[in-house]
């Protein structure tokens, strides 16, 4: 059948991914039947589907809460995003983002490849207890 794998999406396995061709125009879409971000009231609720990068984490300086993707700032000099604190304007790293999406992948066979929210993924099932269990949990409660 296929296996799951499970982990949590950087910009650099988000870019690997892209690479690879797995993206759809530069993003990555969650192919869940019923993707809880989607909007049900969208003209067009596939646009909302998209697995974004996301992360947390505090500024070393003035201790203030980051959050990626919010606090990136365009450098016009750089010509590309850089990770600033909203509140005392310091210019920070990747590496104290603790990222939070996590993202999980499903492999068929050796060509197909869906991904999807890990909370999409975990909605897909339900627990339904065993009819024996139940029958236990009655003998006890008598």
């Amino acid at each position: 059948m296929g296996y799951k794998v499970e982990f949590a999406l950087t910009p650099h396995i988000k870019a690997i991914l892209c690479g690879r061709g797995m993206c759809k125009d530069g993003k990555l879409i969650c192919s869940a039947t019923n993707c809880i971000f989607a909007s049900k009231n969208s003209e067009h609720p596939e646009f909302e589907r998209v697995i974004e990068v996301r992360g947390e984490g505090k500024c070393p300086a003035c201790k203030y809460d980051i959050s990626y993707p919010d606090d990136l700032v365009f450098d016009d000099f750089l010509q590309k995003d850089i990770l600033k604190c909203s509140h005392c304007n310091k210019t920070l790293s990747l590496n104290i983002i603790t990222w939070t999406q996590k993202v999980v992948s499903k492999h068929y066979r050796s060509k197909k490849h869906i991904y999807m929210h890990k909370e999409c993924y975990e909605n897909q099932y339900f627990n339904i207890p065993d009819d024996e269990n139940e029958s236990e949990s009655e003998e006890i409660g008598k």
